[in-house]
């Protein structure tokens, strides 16, 4: 059934990236755009960007694992490095699910999921003539609503590689 999910969820992220390539407009500014959508891994995830082309991006991220379906809502700034790579960080939140295979390995009672703090940082990389949109991040955590294990949980390793279409 796990295998059934996420094959139907790659197929709907890839059915999403090619009809957002067959009808790409992207903005002519360096490095920015007002809408990007595409995928990130380090957990399996998608992320949706909005922006107001002078460097503030609002991000929409859901990640889905074995252990918990996880959706963040980011407040970056971007600033410039050269004309085509531009740093970034921000903070938000985030709602996380668990599985129930995993609340009951971990002895998780009482917890259905989790609420915390995130932070963002990272570098974007978008070649001018292009609408492909490539980021590298890293966003720890603070989850202080729904313990794990028992304990408030700060999150170092979290973040990972990103590639969108910007429009």
């Amino acid at each position: 059934m796990r295998l059934y999910r996420v094959t139907i969820f790659l197929c709907a992220c890839a059915l999403a990236f090619c009809c957002l390539a067959a009808s790409a407009q992207y903005n002519q500014k360096v490095g920015l755009f007002t809408f990007a959508f595409g995928i990130k891994w380090y957990a399996p995830g998608i992320s949706a960007k909005f922006s107001s082309g002078e460097g503030d991006v609002i991000e929409c991220e859901a990640f889905d694992t074995k252990k918990y379906k996880k959706f963040a809502l980011l407040y970056e700034t971007q600033r410039s490095i050269t004309d085509d790579l531009n740093w970034y960080a921000g903070g938000g939140a985030h709602l996380t699910v668990w599985e129930q295979s995993f609340k009951a390995a971990h002895n998780m009672q009482g917890s259905d999921g989790s609420l915390g703090f995130d932070t963002v940082v990272g570098l974007d990389y978008r070649p001018s003539d292009s609408p492909i949109d490539i980021t590298l991040s890293w966003q720890p955590e603070f989850t202080f609503m729904g313990k794990y294990n028992g304990k408030n949980k700060f999150d170092l390793p979290f973040g990972g590689i990103g590639i969108a279409l910007a429009f």
